[in-house]
């Protein structure tokens, strides 16, 4: 994604009562990363760029508008470490906040 900050405010915008994102992947740095993927020779020569976030500064982007309800770890990964920082790869379910009466 060229800009997945555009695409996450559109998403909030819509008014969805729920989000889910799952096999997103997250990297434990200070912020967040875009990063180099490199498909294997074996498969065939390419490479993509990928965004790694910042778990808690994404979960951040949504807290005016919706609640984590759940976060999992994805089942078909597991943990790198790319410049001495863990890149992993989780769910987060998400519930829009119900409006409070006053």
């Amino acid at each position: 994604m060229k800009d997945p900050f555009a695409i996450i405010n559109k998403i909030m915008n819509a008014g969805f009562e729920y989000l889910i994102f799952d096999r997103t992947s997250f990297i434990e740095a200070m912020d967040h990363k875009i990063l180099v993927q490199k498909v294997s020779p074996l498969i065939y020569d390419a490479s993509y760029p990928l965004w790694a976030f910042n778990y808690h500064k994404f979960t951040k982007l949504f807290a005016k508008k919706y609640d984590v309800i759940i976060s999992f770890d994805s089942y078909c990964h597991t943990d790198i470490f790319i410049d001495n920082f863990r890149l992993y790869w989780k769910g987060i379910l998400l519930k829009k906040k119900q409006k409070q009466l006053l």
